[in-house]
């Protein structure tokens, strides 16, 4: 009787920054951004291109860097949804049950949300075949955590183990700032009617 074989099952690779390579490529970018005011301004003005050439060295062509800064800026120009990215926690132990957890939690916060910009968004991403933050390794979205001496950061908003880079490698100021800079960017984007056309480059 002949036996099935079973098909090798294929990991999905999550882009998180826990290989020293990438964890040291990170701290190489936020440290050009901290220093130089060019690389800060070209860094809000297209996330996803400065990650994708300087930390996970990922091909994108440029229509898929636009819709992935467009969900990015979409989710951040969103205050209940940068809420949302902030408290996630996921309770299953293995990646496959985080990752149907956020996907549950992510869709009905959506729907509540009723937002134009990131439903566009999301249909934007799917166009181009990114996915969404945390499902996939197309795009994907810097998160940072603060504590006390110390600050992390991850390419992914499903699990909070981001990577740290030691003691005062990057000071939260830096972080902070950043973060504040590309929600306002964001914000603008959002008044402009920009994110909500899919015919607006962004980056």
């Amino acid at each position: 009787m002949a036996t099935k074989r079973s098909l090798p099952v294929r990991k999905s690779r999550k882009l998180e920054l826990r290989s020293p390579q990438l964890r040291n490529n990170m701290l190489a970018l936020l440290e050009k951004v901290r220093d130089d005011e060019r690389a800060r301004e070209a860094f809000v003005n297209n996330p996803t291109k400065a990650i994708a050439s300087k930390v996970t060295l990922a091909a994108a062509t440029p229509r898929q860097v636009s819709e992935s800064n467009r969900l990015l800026f979409a989710l951040l120009a969103n205050d209940r949804m940068r809420e949302f990215m902030a408290r996630f926690e996921p309770r299953g132990s293995n990646a496959t049950t985080s990752k149907q957890e956020f996907a549950t939690a992510f869709a009905k916060e959506v729907a509540s949300l009723n937002d134009d910009n990131i439903v566009v968004a999301l249909v934007g991403n799917a166009l181009v075949g990114n996915g969404i933050p945390g499902l996939s390794n197309l795009a994907y979205q810097c998160v940072s955590n603060e504590t006390t001496g110390k600050s992390s950061c991850a390419c992914t908003p499903v699990a909070k183990n981001q990577a740290r880079f030691g003691e005062n490698a990057i000071d939260p100021a830096t972080i902070r700032a950043l973060s504040e800079a590309l929600t306002a960017r964001a914000k603008a984007l959002v008044r402009q009617g920009v994110i909500a056309n899919l015919d607006e480059t962004i980056g």
